[in-house]
């Protein structure tokens, strides 16, 4: 004998907190509680030889019963077997999709309905839990510009080409050895059969293999309906997105203006100079607190080679130099936190390039951490530019932040040894004018 088990979810349903055994069409299930690890659940206990869809189909015509007579919700998260004398225990997932700060580089704004609805149904279709009804919101996003069957069959077949997602692919793959027109297969066997309940094919959503080919389909249709916003609607996907990385010099692009950006890009030599172009510019890291030395920086000089600007920063101080480098023709940002930055000594010992130097240092050691270099308008506080998190090569990470930590140290000792040798002289300084 082995036991089938359907871990469920309910929705307006209630569910027996303590085990419970029903009988129906001759077959005994059992139905387990919910608790603060387990799922709830409903299993049966076969012969060997039942082959396990027919299992599957015996719960599943179950809970259609069990809904229809409470007016409630069976969802099944998944199935597992088991033999022994109990069923198995279905274990809460401690798997959730979470992170320290959400990323929202990039929302698309469509400004108009049809794209607002592009993006609404797209939503219900990825949080919808049943397999077919995910199929069928999926193909509705083709049904918003093409009204008619063969309309979007002739789509289809078009653009299934330009499916790169690698389940997709390797479904596609297998429906090619038995069908020749991908449009009319997931047209008919897929959006029809879902959405159509009188003739066949249809889709009964208790019998196993029906369910099991649509979710070997979803890959193909999710992609279908993601290159259909993307290519008639114009929603960039967050992968191209990054692809085109246009945010990296974007507003520097706008302030230069399109036509010298267009001339750079060309390697043509602009003759006027650019410096009046540029505020005040403030250069950080993503998700750290500001660096003095980098905060409100001028705009020293700018420097043309081919379709590369290279602009020397200065702090108002004088103390700090760094040095960015805007390349139009690969629309990147260039930064080298060690080698393009220069503190300056103060003759009269102070500890201002000491706290400099330091900054430099905590900077390097977040950008080789995978930071992210963010340049701004220091009066507006736009930003203006900012890179993809950096991935050191060739180095011992650890060890080399052991060692800027090191100098981090030895640095803040002089700064020390300077308040020290500064206040001793401001003494020194008053006796001889009490003298």
């Amino acid at each position: 004998m082995r036991w089938w088990t359907a871990a469920i979810e309910t929705s307006n349903l209630a569910w027996p907190t303590e085990e419970t055994t029903v009988i129906y069409n001759g077959q005994q299930f059992l139905l387990r509680p919910e608790t603060d690890d387990l799922l709830p659940s409903v299993s049966i206990h076969c012969p060997n030889n039942i082959p396990q869809e027919e299992a599957q189909l015996s719960i599943n015509r179950f809970l259609s019963a069990l809904c229809w007579t409470k007016k409630g919700g069976v969802h099944v998260q998944f199935w597992s077997g088991s033999g022994g004398i109990n069923p198995v225990n279905v274990g809460k997932s401690k798997v959730k999709f979470v992170c320290d700060k959400l990323s929202t580089d990039y929302l698309p704004e469509p400004g108009n309905e049809k794209s607002n609805r592009a993006l609404a149904i797209y939503r219900e279709a990825m949080s919808v839990n049943t397999i077919p009804y995910k199929f069928l919101a999926f193909f509705k996003v083709i049904n918003i510009i093409y009204d008619k069957g063969p309309n979007q069959r002739v789509w289809i077949n078009k653009n299934v080409n330009r499916v790169k997602d690698f389940q997709a692919v390797k479904r596609l793959e297998e429906i090619k050895k038995t069908v020749t027109d991908l449009g009319e297969y997931l047209y008919k066997s897929g959006r029809c059969a879902v959405a159509h309940a009188f003739d066949h094919p249809t889709v009964d959503p208790d019998i196993p293999a029906e369910t099991l080919r649509l979710k070997k389909d979803l890959p193909v249709i999710q992609e279908l309906a993601t290159i259909l916003i993307e290519s008639e609607l114009g929603i960039t996907t967050e992968s191209t997105f990054r692809r085109e990385h246009l945010y990296e010099l974007q507003g520097f692009a706008e302030l230069i203006g399109p036509e010298k950006v267009k001339k750079i890009k060309a390697a043509e030599p602009i003759d006027e100079d650019l410096v009046a172009l540029f505020p005040k510019i403030s250069v950080r890291l993503r998700e750290h607190e500001p660096f003095v030395a980098y905060e409100c920086m001028i705009v020293k000089y700018v420097k043309q080679n081919g379709s590369t600007l290279s602009l020397v920063l200065e702090s108002q101080d004088g103390f700090c130099m760094l040095e960015l480098q805007l390349n139009f023709s690969n629309w990147r940002l260039l930064f080298d936190s060690e080698k393009w930055v220069r503190i300056k000594e103060d003759n009269d010992k102070s500890v201002v390039p000491i706290r400099y130097c330091i900054d430099q240092i905590k900077f390097l050691q977040g950008h080789l951490t995978n930071g992210q270099v963010e340049v701004y308008d220091s009066s507006t506080n736009k930003l203006l530019a900012r890179t993809d998190p950096l991935i050191p090569c060739n180095i011992n990470l650890r060890a080399s932040i052991k060692h800027l930590d090191k100098l981090i140290e030895n640095y803040e000792q002089v700064i020390i040894e300077r308040q020290k040798a500064t206040h001793e002289a401001s003494i020194l300084n008053q006796k001889e004018d009490d003298r």
